[in-house]
């Protein structure tokens, strides 16, 4: 398993469902993981895929208040 850290990117996701439509409709996520060369850059699901990610952690809501961890 191969997880990247990410955070919602220029628009606020309030539920668990606006952020799986936002990354099955290949919309931008803000990289926020130290341990990888694209830390603060944007990603979408294409690009992680091709890189061998296999989840993604996104931090969502008011302040990125919530988590959830998503299966690409």
């Amino acid at each position: 398993m191969k997880l990247i850290t990410t955070i919602q990117y220029l628009t606020i996701l309030k539920t668990k469902k606006d952020v799986e439509s936002h990354l099955n409709n290949n919309n931008d996520f803000l990289i926020q993981d130290i341990s990888c060369e694209w830390d603060n850059k944007p990603c979408n699901k294409e690009e992680l895929l091709k890189k061998n990610y296999t989840h993604i952690k996104v931090y969502y809501g008011k302040n990125t208040s919530k988590v959830t961890v998503l299966e690409l």
